[in-house]
């Protein structure tokens, strides 16, 4: 004679508005019990839906019953220290026994799913057929139930050892009261064992998706994703324009150093208890900031030390406010308040001769942004000094003469400064 196995951990979340796992449970025990755990129950009957009706009279006592091992065959539990058993092996032909879980609420939670282990023997003979139902009910019993699992472990079942299964709930049970019902059934055959039952929905809701946008061009725009606390270990994953597929444990996305190939629309998905979720989805803008400014047309200063040198900012926006700055010989000069033409230029004015880099503006509230920077030296180069003079004189002369001096080469609007002993 065999001894029955079940071991059960009984495990009930329950959440407002969605939730992913209501019953979890991971049949741990220790010892050898009769009691099934809390919230669930135990029935035996000479019922048995028709089968085997000639032996009712056969059934006595036995069903499902809790031990830490199985008996013919004696696998061990898929996982944790315990396993569901119904002890077919000790009970007379046509013994039924049920074990009945909690009432679950499904109310508001869309589609459900009912995960089990099952050990699959598939190796005895085919006349001895104990049977496993599993199904799902409005009331805590079988009758009138809807049955998701009908077959023998022990025969034609594979793949062989621990198998999970997995069950769409029907949509007609979306009330608050709900029961899963595990019948065994015996034909005087090897015992029947199943672990780790969960029911829970069968896809997180889209997450809440927000994000930063509108970003500054070449910033890092942020994404974040969440989900409701009933979903455990999420894993968010993130598409969008001009990136790979990135995921994330936390829902926090940083994409750094966007530029206009990052405009667009992102979706993000969850996915918790081996369901993903249906997208949710945001889009990312950048601000109309310039980042591709150039220079160009550089005015020379009409002398060495006049300042009314220039040159041309290409690439801004049309008839547009920003701040400019820039350096002159490596110091940084004060920020300037310019305003570009219709044609998304500008002309610097007022330069002195010499060596200007780190070109750059920043556009006007509320970005706030800073273009592209200009790091390779724009030169405003020093203007052409004029022709060495060329002196007239007479030489030698007499003491007490007058010497006159001229220059042949005489520059216009020029000054000369005479040195003389």
């Amino acid at each position: 004679m065999k001894k029955v196995f079940l071991l059960l951990l009984f495990l009930v979340s329950a959440f407002a508005g969605h939730a992913q796992i209501l019953l979890n449970e991971g049949f741990n025990v220790t010892t050898t019990t009769a009691t099934p755990p809390t919230g669930w129950t135990v029935t035996s009957t000479g019922t048995n839906s028709g089968c085997y009706t000639e032996h009712i009279s056969q059934v006595t006592s036995g069903g499902f019953t809790c031990a830490a091992a199985g008996a013919g065959p004696t696998p061990n539990a898929y996982s944790g220290t315990g396993m569901a058993g119904y002890n077919s092996w000790s009970i007379y032909l046509g013994g039924i026994s049920d074990l009945v879980s909690p009432a679950l609420n499904f109310s508001g939670l869309g589609t459900m799913k009912l995960k089990v282990w099952i050990f699959n023997q598939n190796t005895l003979i085919s006349n001895a057929h104990d049977s496993l139902f599993i199904a799902v009910n409005t009331t805590p019993t079988f009758a009138g139930s809807t049955v998701l699992y009908a077959n023998d472990p022990e025969y034609n079942s594979s793949p062989a050892g621990w198998t999970q299964y997995t069950f769409t709930i029907p949509s007609s049970f979306s009330g608050t009261t709900n029961y899963i019902v595990f019948r065994g059934q015996s034909y005087y055959g090897q015992d029947i064992f199943f672990d780790e039952v969960q029911v829970l929905t069968a896809t997180p809701p889209a997450p809440t998706f927000t994000s930063n946008s509108p970003v500054c061009p070449f910033s890092t725009a942020t994404f974040t994703a969440t989900t409701s606390a009933a979903y455990p270990s999420p894993t968010f994953t993130l598409t969008g324009p001009g990136i790979t597929a990135q995921t994330s444990t936390t829902g926090v996305f940083n994409l750094p150093n966007v530029t206009a190939a990052n405009a667009g629309t992102f979706s993000v998905t969850v996915s918790s208890g081996g369901f993903t979720s249906a997208p949710a989805t945001t889009t990312l803008a950048l601000y109309p900031t310039p980042t591709a400014i150039s220079t160009s047309n550089i005015g020379t200063p009409s002398s060495c030390l006049s300042p009314d040198g220039s040159f041309q900012i290409n690439g801004l926006g049309a008839s547009t406010s920003y701040t400019l700055i820039y350096r002159l010989g490596g110091v940084t000069q004060p920020n300037k308040t310019i305003t570009s033409n219709g044609s998304g230029s500008y002309l610097l004015g007022g330069l002195l001769a010499g060596v200007y880099d780190s070109i750059r503006v920043i556009s006007g509230a509320p970005s706030n942004c800073t273009s592209n920077v200009l790091t390779a030296p724009v030169i405003v180069p020093a203007p052409n000094p004029p022709a060495t003079p060329v002196i007239n004189y007479t030489n030698p002369v007499c003491p007490g003469s007058t010497l006159s001096l001229s220059v042949n080469n005489v520059l216009a609007g020029a000054t000369y400064s005479w040195l003389a002993p």
